[in-house]
């Protein structure tokens, strides 16, 4: 009796098996290089609005690429033009004298981000001038599976991740 329920399965098995073996097709187009867990962009800019109580001058900017997710899990990463074709990190300070210091940092929260530039004296810095800076919105699962890589080192990220300027 086994037998006669067995032979009828094993066959519907074995016909389902050859039947769904196919042979694959022609390979599809390269897909576009670059990272879906990172966003960049690039922005130029020279206003900035001296807030006399807390001693800094900043630049606010909105950037829907900066989500909860990458407020809570991910990273903002801001590096600034030297001029010449490099990126510098942000936060960094400078020293223009050996007694008077610039401290250049940003925060950021969802859809935000404030670019800030405080002088030692906490007055309103002489000129800032014109600012290029670039900014990656990073998601947790990238930091993660880069946990060697300098992030403060632009050209190391963009190697990397394999970003376009």
């Amino acid at each position: 009796m086994k037998n006669k329920f067995c032979l009828p399965v094993i066959l519907t098995l074995f016909i389902t098996l050859v039947h769904s073996c196919k042979k694959e097709g022609p390979p599809g187009p390269a897909g576009k290089d670059g990272n879906a867990n990172v966003k960049t962009t690039t922005i130029t800019f020279s206003s900035w609005t001296w807030d006399g109580n807390a001693g800094y001058s900043f630049a606010d900017f909105t950037w829907g690429a900066i989500t909860s997710d990458i407020v809570n899990t991910g990273g903002v990463f801001i590096y600034v033009s030297n001029g010449s074709g490099g990126w510098l990190p942000l936060p960094r300070t400078i020293f223009p004298t050996s007694s008077y210091t610039q401290s250049q940092r940003y925060i950021y929260s969802t859809g935000f981000f404030r670019v800030i530039v405080q002088d030692s004296d906490l007055l309103p810095p002489v000129s800032l001038g014109t600012w290029t800076i670039k900014i990656l919105a990073v998601a947790g699962s990238l930091r993660e599976a880069n946990p060697n890589l300098d992030w403060s080192n632009y050209e190391a990220v963009r190697a990397r991740l394999r970003l376009r300027d």
